[in-house]
């Protein structure tokens, strides 16, 4: 009896070194925002720990990396970002010699909307065509870092594309019946969700994110929602909606509440199912 204890005991304590040994051999990558960190776990399966940087409940347009976030992600071997203006601090962190890990961006090959400023809008992978684009790009940056597995990561691939191409014509076939096509957003991230799911958006309230709207901006933003007779104005939890308040009081208009980029946040597991819920929501005020 005392022997087989023994050996229990001898069991459980080298199976527990051996997880714990796993866990800190294992290939860490990171992902700037909650949709890039969710694409990413969905095609490096359990073979690749996926950190999150932003975390839940804070806009990667005004996140601060601290001390503490450079140090977390010591040891990764990749970092996946948006770029395009929306998460180029982590840049910064690369730049001080702080991190020593390649860092892909997953625009390519997106037909990317400019302005004539010559910027980009960065909130490409709200259009989930892009999103197919973005794993496609993560896939092939993966396999550089850990080309024995590479079958292992097609597989998990091409499931994954059959996913969204699924979610896809569901969030259209949401949409397709909407009276109310023309919509009103907090921050100008849903153009290319608009694009792709038959909406447009009449405008902005912040003409860029975190900045107050001019006097002269205000006017004519008033005017947009006279002249298109819209009611409803969709909100951000990652930005105060304080200010819009009072118009919308003054101008008999509803502030509904959706999410672009934080999962977990809003209580949605996955990109999939977050935009899914974005549809339902529009959807049920856009009638």
């Amino acid at each position: 009896m005392i022997i087989f204890v023994g050996f229990i005991t001898y069991f459980y304590f080298n199976k527990t070194s051996n997880q714990t040994s796993y866990q800190e051999n294992k290939i860490k990558v990171a992902a700037t925002i909650f949709p890039v960190f969710d694409i990413a776990r969905n095609i490096v399966g359990d073979k690749i720990q996926v950190i999150q940087i932003v975390p839940p409940g804070a806009s990667p347009h005004t996140f601060e990396v601290s001390p503490q976030t450079a140090l977390e992600l010591q040891g990764v071997g990749a970092i996946f970002k948006i770029g395009n203006g929306l998460d180029d601090w982590i840049d910064g962190i690369a730049k001080s010699g702080a991190l020593d890990a390649p860092i892909f961006t997953l625009s390519s090959g997106i037909n990317l909307r400019k302005f004539s400023d010559g910027s980009v809008d960065p909130h490409y992978w709200l259009n989930l065509n892009n999103a197919q684009i973005m794993a496609q790009n993560i896939f092939n940056d993966i396999v550089k870092i850990d080309p024995v597995n590479e079958n292992y990561y097609k597989n998990n691939l091409n499931i994954y594309l059959q996913k969204l191409q699924e979610a896809d014509a569901q969030i259209s076939k949401t949409l397709s019946n909407v009276s109310q096509k023309n919509i009103l957003v907090f921050h100008d991230a849903w153009y290319y969700f608009a694009q792709r799911y038959g909406l447009n958006v009449i405008a902005a309230f912040e003409p860029f994110p975190g900045k107050e709207p001019t006097p002269q901006y205000l006017s004519q933003f008033i005017n947009d929602i006279k002249q298109y007779n819209l009611k409803i104005v969709f909100i951000e939890p990652q930005f105060s909606a304080q200010s819009l308040e009072q118009v919308a009081k003054d101008n008999g208009v509803k502030l509904v509440l959706i999410n672009p980029v934080d999962g977990g946040a809003s209580g949605n597991d996955d990109l999939i199912s977050l935009l899914e819920n974005d549809a339902q929501i529009m959807e049920s005020v856009l009638k």
